[in-house]
């Protein structure tokens, strides 16, 4: 576990190496990143993940497919999802804060999507982006977000979601409806969010694994893989605080 450390995934990552073990799976972009930089050779596995073109520095992949020692499975969600979320639970918003970590790359694709998804859906919606460096910055950051927003929305980002906390003690007494990545961070911090199974994603990274290491699939040709279900979710506390009523068709977030 490198703990949100960049430079301990480099160590962790050249550790494996070393020991030539026969195939690596990485958990996030920052370990993805460490793992494929450490070796071109050895299979690596990459999950929660959300894209994997923007973590490899590419455009697009080809034919869901990396090309090089690295597959996986993807975190990713429709951001026209998330923007059907936001209206029909507040519908009558009209401006809406994006906040997210400057330096997470996959933060950056996630949000450019909402703003055209936002902007095909109902071009009446302005949407405001504020960025924050690190978890340092993160507090003033959605404070200053909550200023002039009638909703806001955080994507699956790495920073955030070790953080929330900070961001609902803002945003539940300001009043602000936010829309969450993921459903630990809605859990934490949100109002609703369109959610993916992270242990379905980690199994079939697992079923990846077992055609690598045990019929010989070659991990450059295997598409990147997606979450088979998407279910809509919400934070009942955080309904009740907002004074927000749910819809038919989302799913209460039970604690564990």
């Amino acid at each position: 576990n490198a703990a949100g450390d960049a430079a301990q995934c480099s160590t962790i990552a050249t550790g494996f190496v070393s020991n030539e073990y026969d195939l690596i799976m990485a958990n996030a972009t920052p370990a993805v990143q460490a793992a494929i930089n450490a070796t071109t050779t050895i299979p690596v596995l990459g999950t929660s993940v959300t894209d994997y073109a923007t973590a490899l520095g590419q455009d697009e992949l080809t034919n869901g497919a990396t090309g090089i020692n690295l597959s996986g499975t993807s975190d990713g969600v429709d951001a026209q999802l998330y923007v059907n979320c936001l209206l029909e639970l507040v519908p009558t918003a009209k401006n809406v804060s994006i906040v997210y970590c400057s330096a997470e790359p996959n933060s950056v694709v996630q949000a450019d999507a909402f703003i055209a998804a936002m902007k095909e859906t109902n071009p009446d919606v302005t949407c405001t982006v504020t960025t924050f460096a690190d978890s340092n910055d993160i507090q003033t950051a959605v404070t200053t977000a909550v200023q002039d927003c009638d909703a806001m929305y955080i994507p699956t980002d790495n920073t955030a979601a070790s953080n929330m906390t900070l961001v609902s003690n803002v945003t539940i007494p300001a009043g602000i409806p936010l829309i969450a990545g993921e459903e630990n961070m809605c859990k934490a911090g949100g109002l609703a969010t369109v959610s993916i199974s992270y242990f379905e994603i980690g199994y079939t990274c697992g079923v990846m694994a077992y055609e690598i290491l045990a019929n010989g699939a070659d991990v450059s040709t295997m598409p990147v893989a997606f979450a088979p279900n998407v279910v809509k979710k919400y934070n009942a506390a955080n309904c009740e605080a907002l004074g927000v009523e749910i819809p038919e068709g989302y799913e209460e977030i039970v604690a564990e």
